[in-house]
């Protein structure tokens, strides 16, 4: 056979090919979207090497003092491997700056109860180009493995988009130019140069000119940033990384006027990014594109939550795109988006090659592309899902539904004005469009329909994940001694912007301050309650947070760990949030990671259930390992008719993570109690919470208690 194909060379070319083709078909087939290949954990805040105090007041700024010196002298004369901290000094909270650099391997740490204001003076900001001016805060170039910068704090950026302008009568956001400064950007623009291992935590970015966080970076961090402007502040994207690879992206809070997280692949190529467990409000969702001529795989979205109510005043709404035209397309492939919950998503799918009428060589082809988990509440626009197909070339969409629910879709999103030159596989999980879009390919351009449909567990369940306010715990004093008192500080904070871009309030409830009370926790027992104090921040597009500060006095000796419980509002469901953990009389502990904040939503009217405990035993709650433990509950129901309960109870421990769980279906109406019981063996030391947890038969949340009891292993 070997000398028949040598003595046909064009018969051996083609077998070469079809050899390459199938090859490359089966890797492509069988890639495992893994992320970042890191192993990322919660960051930590460095050792500060000098500490500066504010010396003005935010409701009242002087737009001469400013602070840009001797911030930028800290920054470059503090070590590697430190910080620079701002902090407040009674009502003086404010630091006014103009554009300053973080040098490589310092962090900024901005304390909670300050606000860094950007100078308006345009003329503090150089703007070569017609699309760049100076950013506010430049992060200097690194090279891996260099140690990197960072910019972190429970405090808040101010970029004051909506501001006038010195001299001017307009503000950046209403000026028309692109030329406007970014808040923060890595590395150096006008060359294309990276600042690696940057950190971003905890820092709150918001009213940026122009895009609030972007740049390139390799093995960067961002973990529980806020960042919060108006809807219809233009281009003000959240989070921007460019030619990034090994990047995450995870617990964030973004509203803005634009793209909440988009992946540039234009200068280089994207790969290894992680974007999960982020709460996406106002904007244009999570984007890839428009370019991506360098190419782009290996992303995984996951645990991401979607709301963009057309009431938060957005200039356009989107949630999940990929788009570029053929003068800066590229390759885009092994995307696996996942466990994803999305409402009022506007244009919940857009998959685009031609985004705009822009021509040229740079062809776009996006391929193995996967949804799996993913519940639309509403269909809220239309769908677009179209492969690449032009003078001769036809790169077809190629991507997988595995358990998608898109509820109220419309058949005309399958038809051929949305859909074309597509490749679409379903399942093993369900699809709740399977038939509709089955039945519209033949009529479709370059469609076709592979139904792998075998499985029939349920859609993904999106009950509880609409969280509209991000919860911080925390104290400045990280070690105390027996007997000595414990400030704690609880920040609970809107994300939707209160106003919009000319400073007119939206009225809106998820843009409202928040009011109700806290309920801290010590190792899980209830030991202080206070009334969230209300913002004493008022400026134009200001941020309507609650700080809460609350004394827990003469702590005893072991480790506690304060929990934090919010009893919601009108507008705000109740959540847990928070984990600070101190040892007196022992070694420091080490940081306690950030738990991802547990939300009760406002139950229906008329269908409510009380959880409560009725007893542990035995009593007291301490007991040995491998020694069994009885927890009874009574539920009681309110409203005027039967509703069906489905009653979880769990036992958690002090992680978080739940050791057993009892499910349990009832029928309750007003004043019956029904008790139930269920059992828990210990099998280390430690403090376990107990949980109860009550659902209609929909998933809606009727009622819950988070903290019912503590049993205690020695």
């Amino acid at each position: 056979m070997l000398n028949k194909v040598r003595q046909y060379p064009m018969i051996a070319a083609m077998v070469c090919v079809l050899l390459a083709i199938f090859f490359a078909v089966s890797r492509s087939q069988n890639v495992q979207v893994t992320g970042d290949s890191r192993a990322v954990t919660e960051p930590v805040f460095p050792t500060a090497c000098t500490v500066l105090t504010a010396q003005q007041t935010a409701g009242s700024l002087n737009e001469s003092l400013l602070d840009t010196s001797r911030i930028q002298s800290a920054i470059n004369n503090c070590p590697v491997g430190q910080a620079v901290e701002l902090e407040a000094s009674g009502p003086l909270n404010a630091f006014l700056i103009q554009p300053i650099t973080i040098k490589a391997g310092v962090t900024l740490i901005v304390d909670a109860e300050v606000i860094v204001f950007a100078s308006i003076n345009p003329a503090d900001y150089s703007c070569p180009l017609k699309n760049w001016c100076t950013p506010l805060i430049t992060i200097a170039t690194n090279s891996a493995p260099n140690p990197g910068s960072g910019l972190m704090g429970y405090g808040i950026i101010d970029g004051r988009g909506g501001w006038t302008l010195t001299g001017k009568t307009n503000s950046w956001w209403s000026g028309g130019s692109d030329a406007r400064p970014r808040l923060v950007y890595m590395g150096d623009f006008m060359n294309n140069v990276n600042a690696d291992n940057f950190t971003l935590y905890k820092i709150t970015l918001q009213n940026s000119p122009k895009f609030h966080f972007s740049g390139i970076s390799n093995n960067m961090t961002a973990w529980g940033t806020k960042i919060t402007a108006p809807g219809n502040a233009p281009n003000t994207d959240g989070i921007d990384p460019s030619a990034s690879s090994n990047f995450t992206i995870t617990r964030s809070y973004i509203s803005d006027g634009d793209d909440h997280i988009a992946l540039k692949a234009g200068v280089g190529h994207v790969s290894n990014g992680t974007i999960s467990f982020n709460h996406l409000f106002s904007g244009h969702g999570i984007s890839i594109g428009s370019e991506t001529n360098a190419g782009a795989n290996n992303v995984l979205v996951t645990d991401n939550v979607i709301d963009n109510n057309s009431a938060y005043n957005a200039s356009s709404r989107d949630s999940i795109r990929i788009k570029s035209d053929s003068s800066r397309g590229g390759e885009v492939h092994d995307f696996l988006y996942r466990n994803l919950c999305i409402q009022n998503g506007g244009h919940t799918f857009v998959f685009n090659p031609f985004y705009t009428s822009a021509t040229g060589s740079l062809i776009p082809n996006f391929h193995n592309i996967t949804l799996q988990n993913v519940t639309v509440l509403n269909r809220d626009e239309s769908l677009t899902f179209e492969g690449y197909n032009a003078n001769g070339v036809v790169n077809p969409l190629t991507l997988t539904f595995d358990n998608v629910n898109v509820v109220g879709f419309k058949s005309s999103d399958f038809q051929s004005s949305q859909v074309a030159n597509a490749q679409f596989k379903m399942g093993p999980g369900q699809v709740n469009f399977a038939s509709t879009l089955t039945a519209a390919a033949p009529s479709d351009t370059n469609v076709t329909v592979t139904n792998n449909i075998s499985s029939s567990q349920p859609f993904y369940d999106c009950t509880g994940k609409f969280v509209y306010a991000a919860g911080e715990l925390f104290s400045k004093t990280t070690s105390v001694v027996p007997g000595q008192s414990l400030t704690l500080t609880a920040i609970v904070q809107p994300i939707v912007a209160s106003e919009d871009a000319t400073g007119t309030s939206i009225n809106v409830g998820a843009a409202s301050a928040p009011t109700g009370t806290l309920t801290i926790f010590d190792n899980g027992t209830a030991i202080a309650t206070a009334t969230l104090a209300r913002p004493v921040a008022s400026y134009q597009n200001s941020n309507q947070r609650s700080l809460t500060y609350i004394t827990i006095p003469s702590v005893s000796s072991g480790k506690h760990t304060y929990t934090a419980q919010y009893s919601g509002d009108s507008n705000f469901g109740a959540m847990s949030f928070g984990s600070f953990t101190v040892n007196p009389g022992g070694p420091t502990p080490t940081p306690t990671p950030t738990p991802t904040p547990t939300p009760t939503p406002t139950p229906p009217p008329g269908s409510k259930v009380s959880v409560t405990l009725k007893s542990i035993t035995p009593n007291p709650t301490t007991v040995g390992t491998s020694t069994t433990a009885s927890v009874h509950f009574e539920d009681t129901g309110t409203g005027s008719t039967d509703i069906t309960v489905i009653l979880t109870e769990n036992i958690v421990n002090s992680a978080g993570t739940v050791l057993k769980t009892q499910h349990t279906s009832l029928s309750m109406h007003t004043g019956i109690a029904k008790g139930l019981s269920t059992s828990f063996t210990p099998s280390a030391s430690g403090t376990y919470t107990v949980q109860g947890i009550a659902k209609d038969s929909a998933g809606n949340v009727l009622g819950q208690n988070l903290n019912l009891g503590t049993i205690t292993v020695n």
